[in-house]
């Protein structure tokens, strides 16, 4: 009873107003961090003062009654409690006279005993008074045990027989044995039972927050947890795939550091909340003490980097980044605790080291905040509310505040709104090295308007120096040969001007080719955010109010929302706009008025007719909510896509770059099916081909060939992007065909080559056959003033930011090194491209 006696404990009496601490506070080296991080702390230890428990009485508890208006109950205070710190005590046992005066009532609606070696037991009574004559008020009951980190919760209930049913469940109980397949212990109450016994027993800590439901209650309760927990997690995913892309494509170590974070994080909460348990590892009894342990230290270390790399430490802050230093070491080491020490050890250790972690993040945000930086400053705005709602995790896991909505789900909408402010930080530090970057090409542009005018007044003053020396006879040799060395020098300085004009003009096109993927991305990724703001305030509540054939048709409505993507003609929108009307005249004869918008609407989103149904089904409000829920979806997946098209931008500008400076590393050629790589470079585009261009494809089911697969997936991305661009503004259709052949038909040797006019054919083995791979568009076509220039670097007929001029210089070096060439054919209203590599027979 030695716990029991530690809870009884009464509020303090002499704990200190928050004021005077903070007062006090000031005579101590410590303060120097910040007063705000001070507060905080000394917050969360008036918290822990405030949450002490209250005197217990020894007593029995009184029945629950379940009348007819029972749907839901928190049974804290209906339980009493017994404390087994031998964890020997049977089911028998706990029932007999001796035993069962030491139960103490319970006075808390969530009894929390913190890390404890003992087991402990609750007993509770039920009074079900509902009417038996109708079935409805009479279905069984649900016992939820709302902390899924318990190990082991085994439940034994007696009916009015004396009849004794005995239940398991825990993440160290086997799923099949689970009474049910919630994420969370949840144990079935049968009709006519009167008393339960219920004990647990668990390497994490022991808690009792007891929720008791009907039947209708507990499955609207799982509906609206589910829908929660999926659009938490659902934001979770699209953030991190985002920033995962992101990262991808700029290899910074920011972008890597807080993927990795949000990978750690989202594991560690689907262990917490039991998600994993019951979808992930459902066969690996007890893994998520191990995955709760790793993934924790993963989140330590993984924001650790991601603050030294967002605020450059190193840099701006180098005794913050030591401490940082130091503490990812530790991390380090802690992911081998799980393996060789017990869970509550190194949960202990973990929740140690917690405080120090949050003043090393904190501590280095402020003081940079505090010199000014903004990034700094949204950094710091983050990272203060989701360490707050952590050690409100860990002071309910310790017993130190009660288990309720708030303690338990704070964190996720901590994260929620942490993961939004650090997308902001990123953004801004990429807003900040566009400024930069824009600046430094603003330096170049002035240097070489300088040089410019230095330049033409040296020409002038040389100019003028060699027509004094033709007229001097007497010194015309010395002076010929003096003014022919000032030339050279001269003319060394204009070459070395027009050099520098050119990397003037490339990076002003590099920086307008970034500039506009970031920008698309930055828009994109805010409208994302709104999106998901309206999603996580309109969706649960609206799913909530359908029945179950109400959703059945609002999937199905969603469906053809998120899966129909035809293209319509302006004729065919207005023909599908007047069918959409006339079918709703019949159905909205009250509303005439809304009548207009609902069909715009219903052809935006693509739903399929008939609407009688839908309407019917759903009546007008609810069909009008579901067109706009539906809405908020299609725009989330819009936006997903405009971020996919301006990443495959920026990445195609950067291996356009390395590739003209030969930087790229080197890659080995494997043998890979070119069917399938064609494939690959046509699904990049599914946004601008899908319902809009009609593509004929002509080539077999495979053909495998041995080749560089990168560079070559590149080559068919430059020249399906060209083509999908040329027809913007013409009728739409492509044709791809793919064929062997043994020599090059005369039909392409007749078209012009990446060489120029005089097409010279490689020599190509008697075991070895032409591959061609066509592509012919119904665009604009090439000027033929243009086509000799088609394949020089940085030669483009596009705006400024639109390219940089590399596609074609670099697809054909790739074909080159192949073995193979390029072809082409352009007129008025077509353009064809024929690539021909050679292709081993054996």
């Amino acid at each position: 009873m030695g716990k029991l006696q530690n809870l009884a404990n009464p509020l303090l009496p002499n704990v200190p107003r928050i004021g005077t601490l903070i007062n006090c506070s000031t005579q101590y080296p410590f303060y120097v961090l910040h007063r705000h991080v001070l507060h905080f702390f000394l917050f969360a230890i008036w918290l822990f003062f405030w949450s002490l428990p209250a005197q217990a009485q020894n007593t029995s508890p009184k029945p629950i009654e379940i009348t007819t208006e029972f749907t839901e109950r928190k049974i804290g205070h209906d339980i009493s409690i017994l404390e087994d710190p031998s964890k020997q005590l049977t089911f028998d046992q706990v029932r007999t006279p001796e035993i069962a005066a030491q139960y103490v009532l319970s006075t808390k609606d969530n009894p929390n005993f913190g890390f404890t070696p003992s087991a402990y037991w609750a007993h509770f009574k039920l009074n079900d008074a509902r009417s038996i004559t109708d079935a409805n008020n009479h279905d069984k009951l649900y016992l939820k045990l709302a902390f899924a980190p318990t190990d082991l919760a085994e439940l034994w209930c007696a009916d009015v027989a004396g009849t004794m049913a005995k239940q398991r469940a825990g993440d160290h109980v086997p799923r099949v044995e689970w009474p049910t397949s919630h994420r969370e212990p949840t144990f079935k109450i049968e009709k006519n039972t009167i008393q339960c016994w219920l004990r647990l027993q668990t390497t994490s800590a022991l808690q009792f927050p007891l929720t008791l439901y009907t039947e209708v209650a507990f499955v609207n309760m799982r509906l609206l947890d589910n829908s929660v927990q999926a659009m938490y997690f659902g934001a979770l995913l699209v953030m991190l795939i985002y920033n995962s892309l992101i990262a991808v494509t700029t290899r910074s170590v920011a972008y890597v550091s807080y993927s990795a974070f949000l990978l750690s994080f989202g594991i560690y909460q689907s262990a917490f909340f039991g998600l994993g348990y019951s979808l992930l590892w459902r066969n690996m009894v007890g893994f998520a003490d191990s995955i709760t342990l790793i993934a924790l230290s993963a989140v330590g270390i993984s924001t650790l980097v991601f603050t030294s790399a967002l605020l450059d430490l190193s840099k701006t802050a180098p005794r913050w980044f030591k401490f940082n230093m130091v503490l990812i070491l530790i991390g380090c080491i802690s992911l081998i605790f799980p393996w060789v020490l017990p869970y509550t050890t190194v949960i202990k250790i973990i929740y140690l080291f917690l405080p120090v972690w949050a003043i090393i993040l904190l501590g280095s945000g402020t003081s940079l905040a505090f010199r000014g930086s903004r990034i700094a400053k949204i950094y710091l705005a983050a990272w203060i509310g989701f360490i707050f709602s952590i050690l409100l995790v860990v002071a309910m896991t310790l017993g130190w505040v009660p288990v309720n909505v708030f303690t338990t789900n704070g964190h996720q909408v901590g994260s929620v709104i942490e993961f939004v402010l650090f997308s902001f930080a990123l953004a801004d530090r990429i807003k900040t090295t566009q400024a930069n970057l824009l600046n430094a090409q603003k330096k170049i542009a002035d240097g070489l308007r300088l040089s410019e005018q230095e330049l033409t007044e040296k020409v002038q003053e040389r100019t003028a120096s060699l027509e004094t020396a033709k007229n001097q006879a007497e010194l015309a040799q010395s002076q010929t040969a003096e003014a022919l060395a000032d030339l050279k020098a001269t003319q060394s300085q204009l070459i070395e001007a027009e050099r520098l004009a050119s990397l003037g003009q490339l990076v002003g096109g590099v920086a307008h080719e970034i500039n506009n993927p970031i920008g698309v991305i930055r828009s994109n990724s805010e409208l994302i955010a709104y999106n998901i703001s309206l999603t996580m305030k309109k969706v649960p509540l609206f799913i909530h109010s359908l029945q179950k054939k109400e959703l059945d048709l609002f999937q199905s409505i969603l469906e053809d929302s998120l899966l129909n993507k035809q293209f319509l003609s302006s004729k065919e929108e207005r023909q599908k706009k007047k069918e959409i009307k006339k079918e709703l005249e019949d159905l909205l004869k009250e509303n005439s008025n809304q009548i207009e918008m609902i069909a715009e609407q219903i052809l935006i989103l693509r739903i399929k007719p008939p609407y009688k149904d839908l309407f019917l089904g759903l009546g007008e409000a609810k069909f009008v909510e579901s067109l706009n829920i539906a809405q908020i979806f299609i725009n989330q997946s819009n936006s997903i896509g405009s971020i996919e098209i301006a990443v495959e931008k920026s990445s195609r500008v950067v291996f356009a770059l390395r590739n003209y400076l030969n930087t790229e590393m080197h890659l080995q050629r494997k043998k890979v099916d070119l069917i399938v790589e064609i494939e690959k470079a046509l699904h990049v585009y599914d946004n601008y081909i899908l319902g809009k261009i009609s593509i004929l494809k002509e080539y077999p089911n495979s053909l495998e060939m041995m080749c560089i697969p990168e560079n070559l997936l590149q080559v068919w991305k430059n020249i399906i992007f060209n083509a999908v661009q040329a027809m913007y503004l013409t009728e739409k259709r492509m044709e791809i065909k793919i064929s062997k052949e043994n020599e090059l038909p005369e039909r392409i040797l007749k078209m012009k080559s990446s060489h120029g006019s005089e097409v010279s054919i490689l020599p190509i083995s008697d075991e070895s056959e032409w591959i061609l791979v066509s592509f012919l568009d119904s665009g604009m076509g090439i000027p033929e003033d243009l086509q000799e220039k088609l394949f020089s670097p940085f030669f483009t007929t596009k705006a400024l930011g639109e390219g940089i001029g590399l596609g074609l210089y670099i697809s054909k070096k790739i074909i080159h090194e192949h073995g193979g060439k390029i072809f082409f054919d352009s007129k008025e209203g077509s353009t064809e491209f024929v690539i021909g590599i050679p292709y081993e027979k054996n």
